[in-house]
């Protein structure tokens, strides 16, 4: 069979766009034509992209010309824009396609949504050429917008991945030219759910072995002569050790080659000796991400690390023996509501630590939670229209000329040189430059801060700075970013200004889990897996539910144990009870098959009415042990249904100790495993305790009291109490072994339970959860305290972002 490949041109409107195209050679079309020429195959490509090195503006010129496009939002009329076509023109491919033989079929590609209209238009061309050959079209655009990519006129749009080419190392047909740069992969997937990113959150699948991507680089080099090789996997540093045995690899081999990493590392996961290895086999440049030196704007996008990150990875990098001019760093740029004076700042601090600038303009791609926050000012545009360098979500005209200006400060390579597009600036907007020039820039400013830092310790902040040290209510507040008063203020009015946030958004819940599986030391691959259901049936619950996930950190006298969590199902919904129950087998099975059955024995002991919400947790621990728990959330009032659910838990003497009311029983809990129910645990509620009741249930030197502000308490509002039922003994009745307290309603902050926690023999080493709140937007919502001697307890927090 004879089979045409056809790389389409691409749009441009800036210099700064040309840049960002440069080397961008068609790899992924070349695996497909080496695969395809292995199966015996006839194949051409061609190959329609430009690459220019240096004097960028030549693709900019009147010749060059494709569309005149209108910029800025859907309520903005002008400014109009010239868009240039970036590579061959069309006339160029008439010639190519006149002079070849008729192909049975044609295979275009487009990666990038805004330039459908050239790849279009190639389909176009081969259909006037080749009428009679099936054109298949495929790529990021076809894969992510299939209807839109129909209009084409393509016979198939092929959607996903080509997985059987994904593994091929390429091979060029004598025809083809010989690239100045050439591509590599090694790793697919990110973890990472950002805000402004067309990759949904995937698996890391390592695509190559490392040792025979290292060889086929020499080869490259040695048949064509090639020395430069870019990687180009979204997230390498996800997977350390493959990278760190490819660049093994490459190191031990002869002549040096030069690696670039231009697709951008998580500075977060650079280490001092990762650097060092990178160096060592003769890496020139990499891409290390700033984003925002804006925490709020950190928060949203649902970035796992910090602008300090990125500044001590540059730093680990020049250590290393980095050119830091080589170190590209990214930054984004148009959002509507962003604060030019943080642009400014993070543009700054790219100069104050020697790296590259590398402004990157906000594309909101449908699909994206940035492309939702600015769906009302998006809305009739086509693709093309939401080309970032149009500046497609901002208005009106004077904003989009200002942010032209902008551009060119931020694009400044040096001090002096954004000082001189500074001054063209209007004078508001030059004083927030000069501002903050003056705060990042003075001597010992925050890049000596930052450049003094350890390498595996950042600081961490004082308890009193963390964010969970506000009043939980306005860490969950729709208006906390814009609140000027809840930094400040113990009791928020929260008939006043209190609106509570819906959910949260998956992004930041997925970060704070990688962190957790790191942190903990976790490399089993069915917490990922797990991670990624439970992020999908999230995003599809929070349509109707709301704070449907709550991790916590448990405390057991030695050590912490982090990566736990319950999700809530839906409430008050039997309709939906079933689907829920098949969700938790589910999840079991994925994370022991053996618990499967513990597991349909369990949810066989209640159902609605008497239990109106189901949960799912998992509590999983260093080496490799892993806590199933299904809970029952019930239903007010039912005493004698409740009376016979305790019965069968705990026996007929239940209530011989407890001495409660049964219609109190809130939850009914069940760690449970391969073996069976391993404990089972039973939440009463108790709408409000008098101080001196509730001490009275402590033993001397216990939690409580423990602390100056808990003993200042005079009531406690919504107070769970909670009886454990011994495993194998309903002889034995059960009794009170802890209470958990609600930190919303008792106004309890993650510095109180700091102070209770440094009272118990045993104390805990804060340093973990402290990170743990300084790097991630967490509030506290309750804590469990043992009414005993034993050291045990739990803290439960929520994400707020």
């Amino acid at each position: 069979m004879r089979l045409l490949l056809v790389n389409p041109p691409v749009l441009a409107v800036d210099e700064l766009q040309v840049y960002a195209y440069a080397d961008v050679f068609p790899y992924g079309l070349h695996q497909i034509a080496t695969l395809l020429r292995g199966q015996g195959h006839r194949v051409r490509l061609l190959d329609m992209m430009g690459y220019l090195e240096g004097d960028y503006d030549r693709a900019l010129r009147p010749e060059t010309r494709f569309a005149r496009k209108p910029c800025g939002d859907n309520r903005t009329r002008n400014p109009l824009r010239d868009v240039h076509l970036y590579g061959r023109d069309f006339a160029w491919l008439d010639a190519r396609l006149a002079e070849l033989e008729p192909p049975d079929e044609v295979l275009v590609t487009c990666c990038i949504s805004f330039n459908w209209e050239p790849a279009h238009r190639v389909v176009a061309a081969c259909r006037r050429a080749f009428p009679r050959a099936r054109i298949r079209f495929g790529g990021f655009y076809p894969t992510a917008f299939p209807e839109h990519a129909a209009r084409s006129g393509a016979d198939e749009v092929f959607r996903g991945r080509w997985a059987e080419a994904d593994r091929v190392f390429p091979r060029l047909a004598p025809e083809d030219p010989v690239p100045r740069i050439w591509l590599f992969r090694l790793v697919a997937g990110c973890r990472y759910r950002c805000s402004f990113c067309v990759n949904a959150s995937s698996p890391v699948e390592v695509l190559h072995a490392p040792r025979a991507a290292a060889a086929e680089l020499r080869r490259v080099h040695r048949e064509y002569g090639i020395a430069k090789f870019c990687n180009w996997d979204p997230n390498v540093l996800l997977a350390p050790g493959v990278l760190a045995e490819f660049l093994g690899a490459v190191a031990r081999g002869s002549p040096p080659l030069a690696l670039r990493f231009d697709m951008g590392i998580a500075p977060h996961l650079l280490t001092r000796e990762l650097a060092a290895r990178m160096r060592e086999a003769g890496t020139v440049a990499m891409t290390i991400p700033f984003e925002s030196a804006d925490p709020a704007v950190m928060r949203r996008m649902g970035k796992p690390y910090r602008v300090e990150d990125a500044i001590r990875a540059i730093d680990l990098a020049a250590d290393a023996g980095f050119d830091r001019a080589h170190l590209h760093c990214t930054f984004l740029v148009g959002l509507r509501d962003e604060d030019l004076g943080a642009l400014f700042r993070t543009h700054l601090l790219i100069l104050r630590s020697g790296g590259k600038p590398m402004p990157f303009p906000l594309t909101p791609t449908p699909g994206t939670r940035e492309y939702e926050r600015h769906a009302a000012y998006l809305a009739g545009k086509d693709l093309d229209l939401l080309n970032g360098h149009l500046w497609p979500a901002l208005g009106p005209a004077s904003t989009v000329r200002l942010y032209d200006r902008v551009l060119r400060v931020v694009s400044a390579l040096d001090v002096e040189s954004a000082r001189e597009q500074a001054a063209r600036l209007p004078p508001r907007v030059r004083e927030l430059f000069e501002r903050e020039e003056r705060a990042v820039l003075r001597p010992g400013g925050p890049h000596r801060r930052a450049a003094a830092r350890e390498e595996q310790a950042l600081p961490v902040p004082p308890l009193s700075r963390l964010p969970g040290w506000l009043h939980a209510l306005c860490a969950s507040c729709t208006e906390r970013d814009a609140c000027t008063r809840a930094a400040s203020r113990r009791e928020p009015d929260v008939a006043e200004c209190f609106r509570e946030r819906r959910g949260v958004e998956t992004a930041l819940l997925a970060v704070l889990f990688d962190d957790l599986r790191r942190t903990v030391g976790l490399d089993d691959p069915r917490l990922p897996a797990l991670e990624e259901r439970m992020w999908a049936h999230l995003e599809r619950l929070q349509q109707t539910c709301a704070n449907t996930f709550e991790p916590s950190a448990s405390w057991d006298g030695r050590r912490w144990s982090l990566y736990r969590f319950s999700y809530s199902f839906h409430d008050g919904r039997p309709d939906r009870w079933s689907d829920d129950a098949r969700t938790v087998l589910d999840w079991t099975g994925l994370v022991d098959s053996r618990a499967a059955k513990p597991g349909e024995r369990v949810l066989r002991l209640a159902a609605p009415p008497l239990a109106r919400q189901l949960l799912f947790g998992l509590d999983a621990e260093t080496g490799g042990r892993m806590r199933l728990k299904i809970y029952f959330r019930l239903e007010r009032g039912m005493a004698g249904a409740k009376q016979a659910l305790l019965a069968t838990l705990a026996g007929p003497g239940w209530d011989r100790r407890l001495r409660v009311d049964p219609a109190r029983l809130a939850i009914a809990a069940f760690d449970f495993g391969p073996r069976g129910v391993a404990a089972v645990k039973l939440y009463f509620e108790e709408p409000r305790v008098t101080a001196t009741d509730f001490v009275r249930r402590f033993r001397p030197g216990t939690f409580y009291p423990a602390a100056t502000r808990l003993r200042r308490i005079r009531a406690w509002e919504e107070v769970l109490s909670i009886a454990r039922v011994r495993s194998g003994n309903r002889r034995r009745p059960p009794s009170f072994a802890e209470a958990n307290v609600n930190c919303l309603r008792n106004d309890l902050t993650i510095g109180d339970a700091a102070a209770a926690l440094a009272r118990t023999r045993r104390a805990p080493d804060l340093g973990p959860l402290a990170a743990l709140f300084a790097r991630h937007p967490l509030a506290l919502t309750s804590i469990t305290f043992p009414y005993g001697r034993g050291a045990k307890a739990n803290l439960y927090y929520r994400v707020v972002g």
